[in-house]
């Protein structure tokens, strides 16, 4: 009897052996085509144009929403009301008003503004170069009383310098001379 049993429980086993491979291999299959048609549906430019559909949705529900936001508010009259003051120029602390001098403010035109700034400014080009000038000049003068002759081009830039030669009696320096040297 014992023999029997041990060989009822081996023909079960095989045959639960057998059924377990033939539905692994049927749920193998069913899974093996389930992800090759869902490769074969979604190529990359399918998937690419689904997101960007989507998108196109999400953006369209979202104008939507705002402009129904912007309707209801418009029809509540909830619009934000500013009130516009009359101030006058004396009401203005004059370091905070634009035009502080009230009397060329209104009485020069832009041309003569701009022609008045365009003559100082020329002025001011002039002294400058009047200015640099007299520096170059006195400049030169310094440098010859110490014994060096230079020369500056047109943009006022050292070009030379050169020693001056003074004449020295090297022989005769203990030496005078005479004024009158018939005596």
């Amino acid at each position: 009897m014992k023999w029997i049993n041990q060989f009822l429980n081996y023909i079960l086993f095989v045959v639960i052996a057998i059924c377990l491979g033939i539905f692994g291999s049927i749920y193998f299959e069913k899974s093996n085509q389930n992800e090759k048609s869902v490769q074969k549906k979604l190529s990359p430019d399918d998937l690419v144009n689904k997101y960007m559909k989507q998108a196109q949705a999400d953006i369209a529900k979202q104008e939507r929403d705002s402009v129904n936001k912007i309707k209801s508010t418009l029809s509540q009259n909830k619009l934000p009301q500013t009130k516009s003051k009359d101030i006058s120029m004396s009401d203005i602390p004059v370091e905070k008003q634009i035009a502080k001098d009230n009397s060329m403010a209104g009485d020069q035109s832009l041309t003569e503004t701009f022609d008045r700034k365009s003559y100082e400014s020329q002025a001011y080009q002039i002294e400058d170069q009047q200015a640099k000038k007299e520096y170059a000049k006195t400049f030169i003068e310094n440098a010859k009383k110490n014994g060096y002759h230079i020369t500056l081009s047109d943009d006022l830039q050292v070009t030379s310098v050169k020693p001056i030669r003074k004449p020295t009696n090297q022989a005769n320096d203990n030496d005078t001379f005479e004024s009158d040297p018939s005596n």
